[in-house]
């Protein structure tokens, strides 16, 4: 019937909450402080009752940026990262306060998807504007959904470098290239130790205030390897050091850092010495190896 935890207008002056199991609606609750309800929550003149947001300039930087960059003297870069700010009970104003030590703002109710490609955006932006081109366009800041809704949370770690402190956040979220944020080798790999090392793919992403910056980590799959140059899964002849395979009939190779050795004639038959032996992969990757006319190479 409805999404739990959500709510809607019941007439002029009061709001009604969906319950838990999303079958009815729960008692009204009327609005105060001549605060009236519309799209869906109490409102004053300037906000929803029990709404809150990041700071203006975060929810929109582009142009705190460029007045930095301006060639007469711009402002310092100083972004608010820690304001954080609470509609009163009256609907008429924001209260300020100041998140705690090593936390910053985060706005709510955007995609993610959406925030990457703002930060991709914000740092090809910025860039323009270090070349001094200020008229370069803005970027457009990713679209809310709901109410206003601003937490403060802890900044993570990202594999590139250490947790920033709150007067370098600033650099991590606009100023690095995305680029310059991806990595291969973080976090293990089940079932195969052997590609801890480039056995997945990193990349931080997120953007204050719309997210934390973080790692988002995939593993590389089947016989592929993480390629630090590009910081990406690509395709590999093979990968486990040691693990063997067929090369034809009578010949097989052996795996050296993610390409297949010169290849090793099976050892004779016995027909005097002169026949090379069969080859015989068995087994799947990454647990492939051969017998030559039927028996392992050690036994």
């Amino acid at each position: 019937m409805c999404s739990p935890g959500t709510t809607t207008c019941d007439g002029e002056f009061a709001t009604k909450m969906c319950n838990s199991g999303g079958t009815d609606w729960e008692t009204p609750v009327s609005c105060l402080n001549a605060t009236t309800c519309s799209d869906d929550a109490c409102r004053g003149s300037v906000c929803a009752v029990g709404s809150s947001k990041c700071d203006d300039d975060m929810l929109d930087p582009t142009e705190a940026l460029r007045e930095s960059q301006n060639p007469d003297g711009g402002a310092e870069w100083d972004p608010p990262f820690t304001e954080i700010y609470s509609c009163a009970d009256d609907g008429n104003s924001w209260i300020p306060d100041t998140c705690e030590a090593d936390s910053i703002c985060i706005q709510a109710g955007a995609d993610r998807d959406a925030v990457n490609t703002y930060r991709e955006e914000m740092a090809a932006y910025t860039l323009e504007l270090e070349e001094g081109n200020p008229g370069a366009a803005a970027p457009t800041p990713p679209a809310l959904t709901g109410m206003l809704s601003a937490s403060c949370k802890v900044q993570q770690d990202c594999p590139l470098g250490t947790k920033p402190a709150k007067a370098d956040v600033a650099a991590d979220a606009f100023f690095a290239s995305v680029d310059d944020m991806r990595g291969c080798g973080i976090g293990t790999y089940e079932g195969a130790d052997d590609k801890s090392n480039y056995g997945n793919y990193y990349r931080c992403e997120g953007i204050a205030p719309y997210s934390l910056v973080q790692p988002v980590v995939t593993p590389c799959e089947g016989i592929t390897r993480c390629e630090y140059s590009v910081a990406a899964c690509i395709d590999t002849e093979c990968y486990i050091f040691g693990e063997t395979a067929c090369q034809d009939e009578n010949q097989y190779t052996a795996c050296e850092f993610f390409v297949w050795d010169d290849p090793i004639s099976c050892p004779n038959t016995g027909d005097g010495g002169t026949t090379p032996g069969v080859c015989e992969t068995v087994g799947t990757y990454p647990d492939r190896t051969v017998l030559c006319n039927g028996e392992g190479l050690n036994e």
